[in-house]
């Protein structure tokens, strides 16, 4: 009876699991804020950190997820995103190991039974307001350097092929930090060459005492 018992339940998690809806969500880690589906509510993000996630159950399905967000003042920005990947399996310790490998032939199509949860071809890029390529990366990557203008809407996408067994899933981080501002030489040099001329009348005083 508890076998049987067992067996229903595993299949329906099984029909949960492949039957959940494809979605992108906003996710918390610590105390990181995050990107909201919603881009009303990413206006004006100041400077920290924020998470982004998105996980898709169709096997061999292809993914577009866009989050769109502004900056509350001119920024800089660097953007990461990781593949979760969970495999079947366990070494001689017990741990999970993503060396193991087994498959199963469904008709024509081979599924790598190995991967849970994987995306193949993941990149994710920023567009400006016009839709210009501001940058692109891939999996497990990271975009750095790039020069936000506050007010101005910016898209992040992310997309790839489900590659998991039931599905694939990823997350990512928004870091934004703000500009550093350098002092132009021509409000310095005027100062600069006062010091200089200081320094030169007091050692020529000096020299002069002294001989």
């Amino acid at each position: 009876m508890k076998i049987k018992e067992i067996i229903c339940a595993t299949m329906l998690m099984l029909i949960a699991v492949l039957s959940a809806p494809t979605y992108a969500s906003s996710i918390s880690f610590g105390n990181a804020d995050v990107l909201y589906t919603n881009p009303n509510l990413n206006k004006k993000l100041t400077t920290g950190e924020y998470d982004f996630a998105g996980s898709h159950s169709r096997f061999g399905s292809s993914f577009k997820d866009r989050w769109k967000f502004t900056v509350a003042e001119n920024s800089t920005a660097s953007i990461s995103v990781y593949d979760l990947e969970t495999s079947f399996g366990k070494s001689n310790s017990g741990l999970p190991q993503t060396s193991f490998r087994q498959s199963r032939q469904f008709g024509r199509a081979r599924i790598d039974t190995s991967k849970i949860f994987d995306t193949k071809n993941m990149t994710f890029s920023l567009f400006d307001s016009k839709g210009k390529l501001l940058g692109s990366a891939g999996e497990n990557g990271t975009l750095s350097g790039l020069n936000l203008v506050a007010g101005k809407w910016y898209t992040l996408q992310v997309s790839g092929i489900v590659g998991g067994f039931f599905g694939s899933s990823y997350h990512g981080v928004l870091d934004i930090n703000p500009t550093v501002t350098a002092v132009p030489l021509g409000d310095t040099a005027p100062l600069f060459g006062s010091a200089l001329a200081l320094l030169a009348l007091r050692y020529r005083k000096r020299f002069s005492l002294g001989a």
